[in-house]
């Protein structure tokens, strides 16, 4: 699994009776981001699957969609661990972690990372309004 973690110390929290509300908020902006671009097309080439012509993502990009699968799978959970709440965001699917990272053999078309990099304001802006 490949997994984005955002901690919030609930002890420095203002109000932290509705702190695990507002990583939740935040969460589900960030997923919903993330799901978003990964319904961008792709940039790379094309080539034949067996449900037609797709364009692949070129190096560097948002993974193109081919089936909806990776789209889909992205959830995320919120925990708690003594004072700190924090939220996972993640795909199910084995190939995500290849697609953020790449291999030996794919160079990587990174997905989470640049969601949460290109998405502090909103992210924070879901968590400061909660719910």
């Amino acid at each position: 699994m490949s997994n984005v973690k955002v901690k919030i110390n609930s002890k420095k929290a203002i109000d932290k009776k509705d702190i695990e509300e507002r990583v939740e908020a935040s969460c589900k902006a960030l997923v919903e981001e993330i799901q978003q671009s990964l319904n961008k097309p792709g940039t790379g080439r094309v080539y034949k699957t067996r449900w037609g012509e797709h364009r692949a993502s070129a190096p560097g990009d948002t993974p193109a969609s081919n089936t909806g699968e990776l789209q889909r799978s992205i959830t995320y959970e919120v925990r708690r661990d003594g004072d700190e709440v924090y939220g996972v965001i993640g795909s199910s699917v084995d190939y995500a972690i290849h697609l953020e990272f790449g291999t030996s053999r794919m160079a990587a078309r990174p997905f989470l990372r640049p969601a949460l990099e290109n998405n502090e304001d909103k992210t924070l802006k879901a968590f400061i309004g909660g719910k």
